[in-house]
């Protein structure tokens, strides 16, 4: 928790002395460092909202934890059980899937908007005993997780190459299919949380249009290095690289 809060006071302070430094957009008027179609395009979109909607595939993580209760049914008898997420073990569980957002640049430097994703994934471990039943998994496809929350992020524009830094804060939700064996038979069952996710993250944008990016990006959930995630990402952004090409002067 120490880590995420570093990391969010971190991204704070970098967009606040962005912010103070940030001029008008460049590649306009008598600038003629930009190329031709960058400084069309930037003057055709110059007056458009800076939306930008992305989709992509990553990957998404749960470190076990004992703070994270999961609540478990049991799909053949009315009887329920619930264990701490740290039985599953100490590695995290992963999934792959896609992930979309929308984002609003507040400044050329600045944005913030909202993403959700989704993915499925596969979870072994031992078996372990909850109350009076034995569980395990089951199937091969297991782990179903879902991510949401609003994000803040800062951008540093380097011509048609920029690097990002981002946080993301809300929900994970983890659903797990399970085998609940008790009384000698074994039934099908599966189990659920929610947990509260703080996910920092680092992105190096290719702008192949002035309107479309191609984005890398590396993820660290609770800054717990052992469940770091990564994605590729497509963007298509409303106003022309959100109006500036290159700097922060």
């Amino acid at each position: 928790m120490m880590r995420s809060r570093t990391s969010a006071a971190l991204l704070v302070a970098t967009a606040s002395i962005l912010t103070t430094r940030v001029a008008a957009a460049d590649c306009a008027g008598a600038d003629k460092s930009c190329p031709t179609s960058v400084s069309q395009a930037m003057a055709q979109s110059g007056n458009r909202f800076p939306l930008i909607l992305s989709i992509g595939v990553r990957s998404l993580s749960y470190a076990p934890s004992s703070h994270d209760r999961f609540d478990g049914n049991i799909q053949a008898s009315p009887m329920g059980y619930s264990f701490n997420g740290d039985a599953l073990g100490d590695a995290p569980l992963r999934a792959y899937g896609l992930e979309i957002g929308a984002d609003y640049a507040l400044t050329p430097l600045i944005y913030a908007g909202l993403a959700t994703a989704w993915g499925e994934g596969s979870w072994t471990s031992q078996g372990f005993q909850s109350g009076g039943v034995s569980v395990s998994p089951r199937a091969t496809v297991n782990s179903h997780m879902w991510l949401t929350g609003p994000r803040v992020g800062v951008r540093l524009p380097l011509g048609p190459v920029s690097f990002r830094a981002e946080v993301l804060g809300g929900a994970e939700w983890i659903d797990l299919q399970q085998f609940a064996g008790m009384a000698g038979s074994q039934m099908t069952a599966d189990a659920s949380t929610v947990s509260w996710l703080v996910e920092p993250r680092v992105s190096a944008d290719l702008w192949v249009t002035p309107y479309l990016v191609v984005s890398a990006f590396g993820a660290m959930p609770g800054a717990n290095t052992q469940a770091a995630n990564g994605g590729l990402m497509l963007a298509w952004h409303w106003r022309s690289f959100d109006g500036r090409y290159s700097g922060v002067l």
